[in-house]
């Protein structure tokens, strides 16, 4: 990966911007004071598409529980509806909290696990675009 894209990324936070992937299409935000300051390294990402899009990919994946294999990572975006009565306005932070959940699951503490099984958490973030494969006894 290339160091200098994730540096002038860094500078572009650092002075309060913002950059994110949406639809695949890398979008920015900064305060209007900061722009013109932002201006050369928002130039050096755009001639560096591809790997900030790769590097925006990677730093958005959470860690996976032990035992629990990523197989594929799309978030949708929200609303993401998942049942009668459920609504994700903010996928990342539903996924990482229902990956911590599933380790919690997987430990057996089901109070942590918010009483989902196993099963059901794996559904809940297939409906949020990430499918994962949790390991059988004693695959891990």
């Amino acid at each position: 990966m290339n160091s200098s894209v994730a540096d002038a990324i860094a500078a572009v936070e650092v002075m309060g911007g913002r950059i994110w992937l949406e639809q695949n299409e890398v979008r920015y935000r900064a305060p209007n004071e900061t722009v013109a300051r932002i201006r050369p390294y928002l130039d050096q990402l755009r001639e560096q598409r591809n790997q900030v899009v790769d590097l925006l990919k990677q730093r958005d994946i959470p860690s996976m529980p032990p035992g629990v294999t990523l197989v594929a990572w799309k978030p949708k975006q929200p609303p993401v509806v998942l049942s009668v009565f459920s609504v994700v306005n903010d996928t990342q932070k539903f996924i990482v909290s229902t990956l911590q959940q599933l380790a919690a699951a997987l430990r057996g503490n089901c109070w942590a696990a918010g009483n989902w099984s196993v099963r059901d958490l794996c559904e809940r973030l297939e409906q949020a675009g990430v499918r994962v494969e949790v390991a059988k006894e004693g695959q891990q």
